[in-house]
């Protein structure tokens, strides 16, 4: 300490206060107000953490959400149709068993509507296969689309199941954009029986629309609502899809596969006489 002031203070001359007296504010240190000043922080030298919105933490979530799901699709798309059946068996045993506390939250006939087509989903893949065209064996090979994007809005009887659960089936790594509050503990719990990283359920929100519509590593964005995307990229883009929430099971599986012909000459045998 290079100067010490008594009964004053300042940097390099002393400044004297006009009243020798201080009995409250910065500095005063008597009776209990002193005491409690002098134990409180100094706010200018505290920090304290800042819980984000969580608009924010969901635009955080979804980015992370789709980088993740290339790797998370091809894993998924490599399991055997029986171990995907066990897998949805196991969705199916959820609902069955955890009826009763599930119709709290969701109507009683949406969730048997939910799990009529989770049993029909496992019989109806409408798996493609070969044929003769012309001369040529041609055989379609199938492939997930890879990350899905599909929006759940308001009213809960909009939601469009089947390509949900086609997309799951299919292989793809699917976001689901939650609107409606009663079913997002549903689709949560939903997703803790599917391996990590296959179904990722966040809330709906115009932060987590646009990050979507400018991630490049997003496949596809399916919504039933064309509202905002007039001034979002995706809306010119490939990507994009509006799809009704009627569709039968062919419709919604092609919705989530790429396919790929696979043309081969069958020739034609000599004939001797």
């Amino acid at each position: 300490v290079s100067n010490v002031w008594i009964n004053g203070h300042g940097l390099f001359s002393p400044d004297v206060p006009l009243t020798p007296i201080k009995d409250s504010g910065v500095g005063y240190f008597g009776g209990r107000q002193g005491q409690n000043e002098y134990n409180s922080l100094n706010v200018a030298d505290s920090s304290v953490p800042v819980e984000l919105p969580n608009s924010f933490k969901t635009v955080d979530s979804i980015k992370n959400a789709i980088s993740s799901g290339k790797n998370a699709s091809a894993a998924w798309s490599k399991y055997s149709n029986l171990d995907k059946v066990k897998q949805f068996l196991v969705l199916a045993d959820y609902l069955e068993t955890n009826k009763k506390k599930l119709i709290k939250k969701v109507p009683e006939k949406w969730l048997a509507s939910f799990k009529a087509n989770l049993d029909v989903v496992l019989t109806e893949s409408h798996e493609p296969g070969n044929a003769t065209v012309g001369g040529y064996g041609v055989t379609t090979l199938k492939s997930p689309k890879g990350t899905i994007v599909i929006e759940m809005r308001n009213p809960i009887d909009s939601h469009n199941i089947k390509l949900l659960l086609a997309s799951l089936y299919e292989g793809n790594a699917t976001i689901v954009l939650n609107e409606t509050s009663e079913t997002q503990d549903f689709y949560s719990e939903l997703s803790k029986k599917l391996p990590a990283g296959i179904l990722t359920v966040l809330s709906y929100s115009i932060e987590a629309v646009r990050t979507a519509s400018k991630h490049k590593e997003l496949n596809v964005y399916f919504s039933q609502q064309n509202i905002v995307f007039g001034a979002l990229p995706l809306s010119e883009s490939k990507r994009f899809a509006l799809v009704r929430n009627d569709l039968d099971w062919e419709q919604a599986f092609n919705y989530v596969r790429t396919f790929k012909n696979v043309w081969v000459n069958i020739g034609q045998s000599s004939q001797y006489k």
